[in-house]
């Protein structure tokens, strides 16, 4: 009894999630996607330092996630919280090693897209600033930035803030899903997530190579955006790790956190990723994912580091990607569907929408 109410705990800490034969689904493909950053990246010297920070991260996720279902199994009266805690753990031990397998496999990821992103502009020279700049001032008669300022300003130091939690949040997002049950929705998502960041991290970053307005005046000189730098220089965060990043671009630095690369915003893609799964696996809810894309899109101008087309180019990319991911899951399921003996196409299955 102990142990079905814990079991009913764990499970009910990722809503909206059907059940699915095997993690296995997202882990090969995700695997390889990561595989092919890292042949393009040549180098994962960052792998340690990425993999320590990862599973820091996903240790401290943990343990708050533990000390609140405790908090609750008591509250609920649930008898040997510990020993029921241990059979859910063993007892889910195949979809936690899956976990702590892709946590690895993100790390060497994240290693790899942080080499390549410094090396862009040795790839392909930063060229395109001038015509985004000059399409933002086209679309809004002035610069983004400005309208973004006019009509929000009052917001900056709230919006610096949401804006600079972004890789938290996705970091939560993707560890969620992550310990998620087996569902087409999980695999989907994850498939999604390693397209996104090589496709839209880098291959398109390399075909559309600029720095952004915040990097416009220090890269092509002159004083075009240097009201910017005077509208943000309430929000410290925003212009030292504007700073920070200048420095390393200068040094050749291919350090945690390095690279500038504007066009497109993967910030804003990431956001996407996430109002999707919202959307599917709490309708609901889908108010508040769509909500946070919004404020992101708007951080991404206001605060100077992307053009209005950034943000619009990596929406539109991980649309195309959630759609390519889900048909993906849906070849697997059609091959799994022949290789079944005595299962058709027509029997039930769930599938990715």
């Amino acid at each position: 009894m102990a142990t079905a109410v814990a079991t009913e705990c764990l499970e009910a800490s990722v809503p909206g999630m059907r059940a699915r034969p095997s993690d296995i689904d997202w882990l090969i493909p995700f695997a390889l996607i990561v595989a092919v950053e890292m042949l393009i990246a040549g180098t994962i010297e960052l792998s340690v330092t990425y993999s320590l920070l990862a599973f820091t991260g996903a240790g401290a996720l943990a343990i708050a996630w533990l000390l609140l279902w405790l908090l609750r199994s008591i509250r609920n009266g649930l008898e040997h919280p510990l020993t029921a805690l241990a059979n859910i753990i063993w007892a889910h031990r195949g979809r936690l090693l899956c976990a702590v397998i892709g946590i690895q496999i993100a790390a060497f990821g994240i290693s790899a897209f942080s080499i390549l992103k410094a090396q862009i502009p040795v790839f392909v020279p930063y060229y395109a600033d001038h015509a985004l700049a000059d399409f933002d001032l086209w679309l809004f008669g002035r610069d983004a930035w400005r309208w973004s300022a006019q009509h929000f300003g009052t917001l900056l130091s709230p919006i610096s803030a949401i804006y600079g939690a972004w890789l938290m949040t996705q970091f939560i997002a993707f560890s969620a899903v992550l310990i998620s049950k087996p569902t087409p929705l999980k695999s989907q998502a994850i498939i999604a997530y390693g397209l996104m960041w090589l496709l839209i991290g880098i291959i398109l970053a390399c075909g559309c190579s600029s720095v952004g307005p915040i990097f416009f005046d220090r890269f092509y000189g002159g004083q075009r955006f240097a009201d910017l730098d005077e509208f943000l220089r309430p929000a410290l965060g925003v212009t030292r790790i504007a700073d920070l990043l200048w420095a390393r671009q200068i040094n050749g630095d291919t350090l945690v956190g390095s690279g500038i690369s504007a066009m497109p915003s993967l910030h804003v893609a990431g956001t996407v990723w996430l109002a999707l799964i919202i959307r599917r696996a709490w309708p609901r809810l889908a108010v508040i994912g769509w909500a946070y894309f919004a404020v992101i899109y708007l951080g991404s101008i206001m605060l100077g580091w992307h053009y209005a087309t950034d943000g619009i180019v990596g929406a539109f990319g991980t649309l195309v990607i959630w759609i390519f991911a889900g048909k993906i899951m849906h070849w697997r399921r059609w091959i799994r569907l022949i290789s079944m003996p005595g299962r058709t196409a027509a029997d039930p299955s769930p599938g990715p929408a």
